[in-house]
C-alpha cells in the first residue's frame, strides 16, 4: 500500500494541524513546546530547505 507523504501525519516534517491531531494539544501549545526545543538548541529551522533539523 502507497500512502501519500500529505497525508501522513507521522512523518518527520508534521504540519500544524497534522500535531494538532496526534498530540491533542492546541495551537498554543505546541508553539510553546517548539520554542521550548529551539532554545534548549535541540531544534532548528532551516530558512533555505525550509525544513526543522533536529
Amino acid at each position: 500500500m502507497i500512502l501519500n507523504k500529505k497525508c501522513d501525519p507521522f512523518r518527520k516534517n508534521p504540519s500544524l494541524d497534522q500535531l494538532k491531531i496526534k498530540t491533542g494539544k492546541n495551537e498554543r501549545a505546541i508553539r510553546e513546546a517548539v520554542k521550548n526545543l529551539m532554545r534548549q538548541r535541540l531544534l532548528k529551522w532551516d530558512k533555505k530547505k525550509n525544513k526543522w533539523i533536529v
